[in-house]
């Protein structure tokens, strides 16, 4: 009487956890979470700003837990992920694709300074934004009163305050209108 050993096989499809299947209003930095499959020394976690995967936001395959964390993710997009998992025979298929949409990127709190315009001195805008948003650039797009095309002007980050000036020779009786352009990199917002 003899026992055969049993024949190595790859682990099964993982179980995702958290966040829930279409969740919405999801913070920009969150956790991934799924079940451990069993026998699985490594798991392989991909996001994606689409169902088919081609715009791949997150491709780790060098996760030996059951969680990876994602940060800096574009606000009022949804997004879209899957995990394998693998052992030393091989790697299982994906798990079925889960999606969560995150919160609306959040809006700058917007302070122009208040100069006479009779004091030749450039008209300065300056704003904050919270701490969850981490902008690439920001550009501020001004035209006096009345004038058919905007000029525009980069804002610089001077301590935690993004700053930028319209020249004082646009500063007139007529006002001026303007409007800003906040960056992350991946999606852009206009105040």
């Amino acid at each position: 009487f003899s026992t055969a050993a049993p024949t190595p096989t790859v682990p099964p499809v993982p179980v995702l956890v958290a966040p829930a299947n279409g969740v919405k209003k999801q913070p920009a930095s969150l956790q991934l979470q799924w079940a451990a499959s069993a026998g699985a020394t490594a798991y392989h976690v991909q996001l994606a700003t689409d169902e088919r995967f081609s715009s791949i936001v997150v491709d780790d395959s060098s996760l030996s837990g059951t969680t990876r964390t994602v940060n800096n993710l574009a606000g009022s997009t949804a997004y879209y992920w899957h995990v394998s998992a693998s052992d030393s025979v091989g790697a299982s298929g994906y798990s079925i694709p889960w999606t969560f949409t995150t919160v609306a990127a959040p809006v700058p709190t917007i302070t122009p300074a208040v100069i006479p315009p009779s004091s030749g001195q450039p008209v300065t805008l300056s704003f904050s934004l919270p701490s969850s948003f981490h902008p690439t650039n920001a550009t501020l797009y001004y035209r006096s009163g009345g004038a058919r095309s905007y000029e525009q002007s980069s804002f610089a980050l001077n301590g935690e305050q993004w700053q930028a000036a319209i020249p004082p020779a646009l500063v007139n009786l007529r006002g001026i209108e303007y409007y800003i352009q906040v960056s992350d990199g991946n999606a852009t917002v206009s105040y």
